[in-house]
């Protein structure tokens, strides 16, 4: 939507106040239009009710419906939320209710967001983050409204950077000029890479002409343009020319960004270009600062003067990004992305952080439905337990919302995504989460999952930590060293355990590829000697019985020499007799066989008098009974 066809409720200048120090997890439900989602003819199984409420219903063929039949129970359900914002609402109206108050907390309060779409694959999660180049998303209006705002107050050195999750270090000048120009050195080695790869696929497609394709081809990059493509793109965007006010006018502002991906509970910088030599990325460690908040080790955070700046490291980052083809989505997301936007702001020699993270979050899949590729049903099951340990973490911290006294244990540690996401539910800062669902029925079993999770979600209350001031303990101060490196050691132990474990899967399975072609080389072996051991003795046997037929007809032909003209003649009349003695031998059996029959003809008609005879006996019997 263009930005002249806004609603004025988005052009007026935005004033938000603080939040309180206790407030609901803000939940929105947005719906995917229908023509988009799937079929027509099905009809939508979704209703909007209100500005904050939803009917779905069930379609005949869902789970649901067989399932409350049974039951004798209707198969309608109804949902509430923050806002309910239909298919027809624009791109600009989203990021003006769920995501500008986030942007001027993150200015004027200092305060933190975590900002996460939630939803089941091919419902719109992406381009309601990411948008299009004519339907910008919230990220992208994000980072417009941001840097429109600041204006004149962004400091146009970095003398400081982020450091681990919320600390701040000092650089120096080398250091200053280094992170200046960090990004337009990724940049160029993300073009050169890029250059060097379509060069490569060039070469190949002379070669060969079959590209993998459909639900069983391998992840690979996100986009398949070129990284300068994308860039060219995103400068031609819609951008959104919103601002609010600055509160606080002596303030410098230093802007970072970094871009990290969840993938099969392994964490990646999306910010490193891949090495073209080694297949795999490297794997990022995660690790807790003293104050127990927990980040990626070695993630890269850039310094960006603008949001085209901003938007170039989310078209790097997006550049890296794993993606498959799915029976439901062509270009299905097969990871976890986190952008996060960290503002420091230098006041009085005085420099504090916040930070803004967007987290698009894979969608929840049914294997069945969606692919029979063993990788992707890998990568189906990380994203599907990823998904239940977060929606865990959110029914302990309702739970423990609503009983004080009797406190569970929150799952955090049951993986990466939840450990991430850990600090914005225990630390101060405000949670947005936006649902997206589909209203085709066909996957209205995945939505009513969908729709009571965030249900769930939007009863939890974040509640923000009393931070007391008390007396320091010197001895405590004193071993922060100590206990540094003790974190360092710790978290090199786990990368060398997590470098061995691999290193013993990949010993595995070569020790099973090598133990396949053994096996496979000595039936081979043996299969050979086997042949080589047939022809062998078939030619013995063959060449055997030539030799003696051929003896035995030297051996007939020596008696045929040996035997007179006499004793030919006597052969012969003995040969006549012979036949002539088998000739009556043939006649007097033939004439046995006659007397046979015949004694046998006399048998049955020797049988047939003696029943005559019992007959007339029987007959006599009764003749005397009936005289007596």
């Amino acid at each position: 939507m263009a930005e002249g066809n806004e609603p004025e409720d988005v052009k007026k200048r935005l004033d938000f106040t603080a939040e309180a120090e206790e407030q609901l997890l803000e939940v929105y439900l947005r719906v995917k239009p229908l023509s988009s989602a799937g079929a027509p003819h099905k009809g939508s199984c979704i209703k909007i009710t209100s500005d904050t409420a939803v009917e779905v219903t069930a379609p005949n063929d869902s789970f649901a419906f067989r399932n409350n039949s049974r039951r004798r129970r209707p198969a309608t359900y109804k949902f509430s939320f923050s806002r309910v914002l239909p298919a027809s609402v624009s791109q600009s109206a989203v990021h003006h209710h769920t995501t500008e108050p986030a942007v001027v907390r993150l200015v004027n309060d200092a305060r933190s967001s975590l900002i996460f779409s939630f939803g089941v694959t091919n419902s719109g999660k992406t381009f309601t983050i990411e948008g299009t180049c004519e339907e910008a998303g919230i990220l992208p209006r994000s980072l417009d409204v941001l840097f429109n705002s600041l204006g004149q107050q962004l400091s146009d050195e970095a003398a400081v950077k982020p450091d681990k999750f919320n600390d701040i270090i000092e650089l120096d000048e080398d250091q200053t000029l280094a992170e200046r120009t960090l990004l337009d050195q990724l940049c160029r080695s993300s073009l050169s890479e890029s250059s060097k790869a379509s060069a490569d696929c060039t070469a190949a497609s002379l070669t060969t002409s079959r590209t993998p394709s459909g639900p069983s081809a391998e992840s690979t990059m996100s986009s398949e343009s070129s990284f300068g493509e994308l860039v060219e793109v995103l400068q031609q965007r819609a951008r959104d020319s919103t601002r609010f006010e600055v509160l606080d006018t002596e303030s410098k502002f230093s802007v970072f960004v970094s871009y990290a991906e969840i993938y099969n509970e392994c964490v990646y910088d999306l910010l490193e270009v891949p090495p073209r030599k080694r297949r795999e990325r490297r794997a990022l460690p995660l690790s807790e600062d003293k104050s127990g908040s927990v980040y990626v080790k070695y993630l890269k955070k850039v310094n960006v003067a603008s949001a085209d700046d901003a938007l170039r490291a989310v078209a790097l980052g997006k550049r890296n990004r794993r993606i498959a083809s799915t029976f439901f989505n062509e270009q299905s997301s097969r990871s976890h992305c986190m952008f996060t936007v960290y503002l420091i702001q230098r006041q009085h020699g005085k420099n504090t952080m916040s930070q803004m993270s967007f987290v698009d979050l894979a969608g929840s899949e049914r294997t069945a439905k969606t692919t029979t590729d063993n990788v992707r049903v890998k990568e189906s099951g990380n994203i599907n337990k990823s998904l239940m340990t977060l929606k865990n973490c959110i029914s302990a911290v309702r739970f423990n919302n609503n009983h004080r006294n009797n406190q569970r244990i929150i799952p955090y540690r049951e993986s990466k995504l939840t450990r991430l996401l850990q600090n914005y539910f225990v630390k101060r800062g405000s949670i947005t989460m936006i649902v997206n669902i589909s209203p085709d029925p066909s996957s209205f079993d995945e939505t009513l999952h969908v729709l009571r999770f965030s249900a769930v979600a939007s009863q939890v209350r974040i509640v923000a930590p009393v931070h007391e001031v008390t007396e320091v303990d010197e001895s405590l101060v004193s071993d922060d060293e100590e206990f540094e490196t003790l974190l360092e050691e710790i978290e090199s132990l786990r990368e060398e355990n997590a470098l061995l474990k691999r290193d013993i899967s990949r010993g595995e399975t070569e020790m099973h590829f090598q133990e396949m072609r053994l096996r496979e080389e000595i039936v081979a072996e043996n299969m050979k000697k086997l042949t080589e051991m047939d022809d062998y003795y078939r030619e013995s046997v063959d060449s055997e019985r030539v030799r003696m037929e051929e003896a035995e007809q030297r051996r007939m032909s020596l008696l045929e020499k040996m035997m007179t003209e006499s004793q030919q003649s006597e052969v012969s009349s003995l040969k006549d007799e012979v036949d002539q003695l088998k000739q009556q031998i043939l006649t007097a059996n033939a004439e046995a066989d006659q007397l046979k029959q015949q004694i046998l003809t006399s048998n049955t008609e020797a049988d047939q008098l003696k029943q005559q005879i019992l007959t007339a006996n029987a007959e006599a019997e009764q003749l005397k009974q009936q005289i007596l």
